[in-house]
């Protein structure tokens, strides 16, 4: 992990979850740090995920998106068939928020 943010906000901005001026420096940090993916440690909505990636040019992943890439929720074996080949065939450099 490259780096993280943080954000206190009285409730999520309905259309990026973070406010302008943190999706504006995530943007920033990700240009300068080569950044190829962002993981929220909580649930976006699926606009939310798709205003974000837009705004910044980079994947972003939330909570729950993690957890169903990565396993199976029957027995938390990997579960491979859910994986994006892209995020497993090369190293990634992202920012947690």
């Amino acid at each position: 992990m490259v780096g993280s943010l943080t954000q206190q906000l009285d409730r999520p901005n309905p259309a990026t979850y973070l406010g302008k001026g943190k999706v504006d420096e995530l943007r920033d940090r990700i240009a300068a740090d080569g950044v190829t993916l962002v993981l929220f440690d909580d649930e976006l909505s699926p606009s939310q995920g798709k205003n974000i990636e837009d705004a910044t040019g980079c994947r972003v992943m939330d909570r729950a998106e993690v957890r169903l890439a990565t396993f199976d929720a029957t027995d938390n074996r990997v579960y491979t068939d859910t994986i994006d080949p892209e995020l497993t065939s090369e190293p990634h450099h992202g920012y947690g928020c």
